[in-house]
């Protein structure tokens, strides 16, 4: 990991805006679905729309960190996918906004 808890979390919040649609994404190539909307930017949360239902869902910061922890691993094969389901119910997201935030600059 190149970058610390607050650098990560910065790099999260100024690569996002609303109404960003951000792919789904797998390590593995699975995706499912195609994309979400991210609806709001905060300094504690990001709160995101599901295209095909049009749920928002508030993710909180501490949920990015916690994935943000294990992604190294996840990117190598050492972390499964079902690993960073467990730790928060918001991996989908989590996984798609890290993957356009931090590897696809």
């Amino acid at each position: 990991m190149g970058l610390n808890r607050e650098e990560f979390w910065y790099k999260i919040l100024s690569c996002l805006k609303p109404g960003d649609r951000v792919k789904y994404w797998s390590v593995a190539g699975r995706v499912r679905g195609s994309y979400f909307i991210v609806k709001r930017v905060a300094l504690e949360y990001i709160t995101v729309e599901a295209e095909s239902t049009r749920a928002e869902q508030t993710i909180p910061k501490r949920d990015f960190l916690a994935v943000y922890e294990k992604w190294e691993g996840y990117l190598k094969g050492h972390i499964k996918r079902y690993e960073l389901r467990d730790i928060t119910r918001f991996s989908s997201y989590i996984i798609g906004i890290i993957h356009k935030c931090l590897e696809e600059d």
